[in-house]
């Protein structure tokens, strides 16, 4: 059985998280991609894939730890009346 640990206890950056969490000795994350949150956020993601996955790969690989997996959310999901919205959305989710 694999029990890994949820960047969303620590609420500070993506690297803070997982300092803590090898620390504790987890090999594997719940990795939190939430709007708001200080991790991995959708539309900087969506906006620059490359760097986000670069910048984010490399601290996985610092600390050891295995993504096992993806907490994630895009803004406003049940408002659909607005098409620039619902394209963001969809951009957004094609890059999670």
């Amino acid at each position: 059985m694999n029990i890994g640990c949820s960047t969303a206890f620590h609420k500070e950056n993506l690297e803070g998280a997982l300092a803590r969490i090898a620390a504790l000795k987890f090999q594997q994350i719940d990795l939190i991609c939430i709007p708001g949150w200080n991790h991995i956020q959708p539309k900087e993601l969506a906006t620059d894939f490359e760097k986000v996955t670069d910048q984010t790969l490399a601290l996985l690989q610092k600390y050891d730890l295995q993504v096992h997996a993806l907490n994630m959310a895009v803004p406003h999901p049940h408002q659909r009346d607005d098409a620039a919205r619902n394209e963001e959305r969809r951009r957004q989710t094609r890059a999670l």
